[in-house]
């Protein structure tokens, strides 16, 4: 069986592991503002350690976290970086909701709730992807991080720029980055 096969086929075995990995993030608020994201960092960074990522977490203003998890790769490779965002902007008035915005109800192959879209179900896949990798074997000769960032719903002035400006995140340490934003298909709210 080849490796890719072998990664593929974890995938798919992970897939409800994946789907509540999402359903623990979407349930557990990080409104933006007022911007408190202790608690999201606590879900990504438990479940990082548990990969055998070393977690380091950056306040950068009280009670904004980021989440900074690396795997040391096996050798001479390229660091690749998985950036997500984890605060959401504000349930605001209930009565528009047709399901608990932080419920994380799975419907017709949906998850319904606040940030399952944007972004805490891309950050829940990047960790479901290093544990296929690791499932199946396979050793990235680079280091494979995975940065949960604050503040992205106001501009990022506590988050991923904050990291940038002290260093964590530079062409020095990071030779690849992927962003996982997604976009609304149909430019509803769920």
């Amino acid at each position: 069986m080849s490796i890719r096969t072998k990664f593929f086929n974890r995938i798919d075995a992970l897939t409800p592991e994946l789907i509540e990995l999402t359903q623990e993030l979407v349930k557990t608020p990080s409104e933006n503002p007022p911007g408190d994201e202790r608690g999201v960092s606590g879900v990504v960074s438990e479940r990082l350690e548990a990969l055998g990522f070393k977690v380091e977490l950056v306040e950068s203003e009280p009670r904004r976290v980021n989440t900074l998890g690396r795997l040391e790769g096996s050798g001479r490779g390229r660091k690749f970086l998985f950036n997500g965002h984890y605060d959401t902007v504000p349930v605001g008035d209930l009565d528009f909701w047709s399901v608990d915005p932080f419920g994380g109800l799975v419907k017709e192959g949906r998850i319904y709730g606040r940030g399952s879209g944007d972004m805490k179900g891309a950050i829940a896949s990047a960790i479901i992807a290093a544990k296929a990798l690791d499932e199946a074997g396979i050793r990235l000769k680079g280091d494979f991080m995975i940065h949960g960032v604050a503040d992205e719903e106001t501009f990022g002035r506590y988050g991923t720029r904050f990291l940038a400006e002290k260093g964590y995140v530079s062409p020095r340490n990071v030779d690849m980055a992927v962003v996982g934003e997604g976009s609304m298909k149909d430019g509803r709210i769920h």
